[in-house]
């Protein structure tokens, strides 16, 4: 019976990867019973996700392409809860391995289709109300594919580009979820600035996630009370992380301490632990600015002290972001930071400004003594 499976399996892959639409439309409405008939594992996952990542290299006009999208998507339905985190276990791998054979032309609609993907997982999440134990399996599916810092053949487009769409999908998609899920969920791209060696990536998640949550969210609550604004950016505040100025203090506290005890731990190189700590003094010099009465550390009080703190309702968060980014993304600063081999190019372009002809200045000064 087996063997048959296998067959009959090996034989609908074929089919999805086949050059003829006719074949490829039959063997995807097929996939349906193949889930129900067929013991899932990892294995046939990849081979699934192989067949229908070249089925989807095929499609070209956008219409058929989103249909494809939502079919695909849609046979979730017929996968148990147990074995959904390989199903995008399994998507992750397969884009990352054929990432750099994607030509420009297709890139586009490759981008789109991560995108429906992370946002049909984030509503699967939110209809489990985020519990602990199905983020804790999203984590470990995110480590162990595209946050993993261990793997050589890591393609970093992947993970860069899930990270710039990861807040806009939880606003559109998660928009009522609750502030305590949404530091739990996001808690997973502050552990990947203790894990990764790529400096463009930490830049990407303190971006992309971090500035997007602070520069939309927080400034549609902490706006003035006039009604024209208010009437502009009504539909905006319906789609906000944020529902009150506690939610948001509550954000920057919770993130705050998390960061401190990511960078406390002994486990941690001394390079990640720097961006901790430069991260961290970001995060509280712009809760210090929305609540000048809070309780600071002695080093991030002595830069606050050329400050004027500003009333809470002409707080502007862009400028914050701009003021704070100037102190803590200077390049001194980074220096320490950056990775060994960075270090050593700095080192090799600073020995090359220095004389070389240092031997035969020594020798004219010698001759000179004699004349």
């Amino acid at each position: 019976m087996q063997k048959k499976l296998n067959s009959k399996s090996n034989n609908i892959f074929k089919d999805l990867a086949s050059n003829k639409l006719e074949t490829r439309e039959q063997a995807i409405n097929q996939l349906q019973f193949w889930f129900q008939n067929t013991e899932i594992n990892q294995l046939e996952m990849l081979k699934l996700w192989k067949a229908l990542f070249y089925n989807f290299w095929l499609s070209d006009k956008t219409e058929f392409q989103v249909k494809l999208m939502n079919k695909i998507i849609s046979l979730t339905k017929f996968i148990q809860e147990e074995h959904l985190m390989l199903f995008l276990e399994a998507f992750l791998i397969t884009m990352q391995r054929e990432w750099k054979g994607i030509d420009f032309y297709r890139l586009d609609k490759y981008y789109l289709f991560m995108r429906k993907i992370i946002a049909h997982f984030l509503s699967f999440l939110l209809s489990k109300n985020f519990s602990q134990t199905w983020i804790q399996k999203f984590d470990l599916v995110l480590f162990n594919t595209i946050f993993s810092p261990n793997k050589d053949d890591l393609s970093k487009g992947v993970t860069l580009h899930i990270i710039s769409i990861f807040v806009e999908e939880l606003r559109k998609n998660c928009f009522d979820i609750s502030i305590e899920n949404l530091c739990s969920i996001l808690q997973s791209f502050w552990k990947l600035i203790t894990e990764t060696n790529d400096f463009t990536i930490i830049q990407y998640v303190q971006r992309n996630i971090f500035q997007k949550i602070i520069s939309i969210d927080a400034a549609n609550i902490l706006e003035t009370n006039n009604q024209e604004k208010e009437k502009e950016k009504q539909n905006e505040k319906q789609n906000s992380l944020f529902k009150s100025t506690e939610d948001l203090k509550f954000f920057l506290t919770n993130l705050s301490e998390s960061l401190l005890k990511l960078a406390s731990s002994r486990e941690i190189a001394q390079e990640n632990r720097n961006q901790l700590y430069s991260f961290r003094q970001k995060v509280l010099l712009i809760k210090s600015q929305i609540w000048p009465d809070e309780i600071l550390p002695n080093e991030i009080k002595s830069n606050l002290k050329k400050r004027k703190e500003p009333n809470f309702s002409q707080i502007d968060i862009q400028k914050l972001l701009e003021e704070t980014s100037k102190n803590f993304d200077n390049t001194k600063q980074f220096n320490k930071v950056q990775p060994k081999k960075l270090r050593k190019k700095i080192r090799k372009k600073k020995n090359e400004k220095k004389p070389k002809n240092r031997k035969n200045r020594k020798i004219k000064k010698k001759t000179n003594k004699f004349n």
